[in-house]
């Protein structure tokens, strides 16, 4: 049984070290890469298994290998279960705390009762949705009165899109250039005294596998090209923007994918930074979160991206929510802005 079992162990070790080679060497550039690299999480949990079968058979030579991918594990995931108490964030005294959440409704999701109830139960001050249609938002309006007098839905012809309720005023409002953004919306969000500007996009989605077999190949090509153009457009908005920036997104992407990395070069990840956990917000089968992929993303362009404590704008809490009938979790931020 051993002898079957170290064969599996080596096989799963070269496996992983010939993934890690080609990552480092190409990253996302194929789409194969690009597939494994947004499913690094579960191409690692099994780590978990081999690495106290390797301990407990004390054979060295496999712990060596295996310490290999486990330095990647550590760097990407340890993070996220450290205390937050560390480096408590705290608001000046003058400062606007404000709560945004992004929430993924699911497009024939007609549960409003459940929808408001995620919304009432973390009580953001601005709700960035993804497939939303118009019936969802004249429902909500209906719920969630007079909470949230202003709201901006996108206008597009498609079967669902991207929209916006807020306890704030909404102005200069454009819909983000399509292509390759199909559902974006930016505007300024007008804050007592101060003002930021605000993102809600929707960005290619990964549901290449509803398609029949023979599509499966061409369209992962073809999402995740577009998802780095969409990526791209994004990264000149927040460079170009002389106000801080907020955005909300269903963004289709893990924490372990190129685009991911390209917009930690000029946006901070509210919930790696102050949140706790996994934070897995998709849904399989109705309640197992399995990947990280919604999120509430900001900037302050006057401070650099790696010196966090300059900056007028920062996180100081981040959450998953409450479940509302969807295949999305909420997740929210709590962002203090300074004048």
């Amino acid at each position: 049984m051993n002898r079957y079992f170290n064969a599996l162990a080596i096989a799963y070790l070269l496996g992983l070290l010939l993934w890690l080679l080609g990552r480092t060497l190409w990253f996302d550039q194929f789409w194969l890469l690009a597939l494994l690299n947004t499913h690094a999480f579960f191409l690692l949990l099994p780590l978990g298994l081999f690495l106290p079968y390797a301990l407990w058979q004390k054979h060295w030579w496999l712990l060596a290998g295996f310490a290999i991918p486990s330095i990647f594990a550590l760097h990407w995931f340890a993070p996220l279960f450290l205390p937050q108490a560390i480096a408590p964030v705290s608001p000046s005294s003058d400062a606007t705390t404000l709560r945004l959440m992004s929430f993924n409704l699911l497009w024939d999701n007609e549960d409003y009762d459940a929808i408001a109830q995620a919304i009432q139960t973390d009580n953001p001050d601005v709700i960035g949705f993804q497939e939303l249609r118009p019936e969802h938002l004249s429902a909500l309006q209906t719920q969630l009165a007079p909470d949230y007098p202003y709201s901006i839905v996108h206008p597009t012809p498609d079967f669902h899109t991207v929209g916006v309720l807020s306890r704030f005023p909404l102005t200069e409002v454009q819909t983000l250039a399509n292509p390759p953004i199909e559902r974006g919306l930016q505007m300024q969000l007008q804050l007592p005294g101060r003002s930021l500007r605000l993102l809600i996009t929707h960005l290619a989605p990964n549901n290449m596998f509803h398609f029949k077999p023979a599509e499966w190949i061409p369209l992962t090509r073809q999402r995740y090209s577009q998802r780095q153009a969409q990526v791209e457009v994004i990264q000149a908005l927040v460079e170009s923007s002389p106000a801080p920036v907020v955005m909300l997104c269903d963004c289709n992407m893990s924490d372990t994918s190129q685009t991911y990395e390209q917009l930690r070069r000029v946006l901070q990840d509210s919930f790696y930074e102050v949140g706790w956990g996994l934070g897995h917000t998709l849904l399989q089968r109705g309640s197992l979160p399995v990947q990280r992929v919604d999120f509430v993303w900001y900037r302050d362009p006057k401070a650099p991206i790696d010196k966090p404590s300059q900056s007028r704008l920062r996180s100081i809490k981040a959450e998953v929510g409450s479940a509302g009938a969807s295949d999305h979790l909420p997740v929210f931020a709590d962002l203090s802005l300074d004048p």
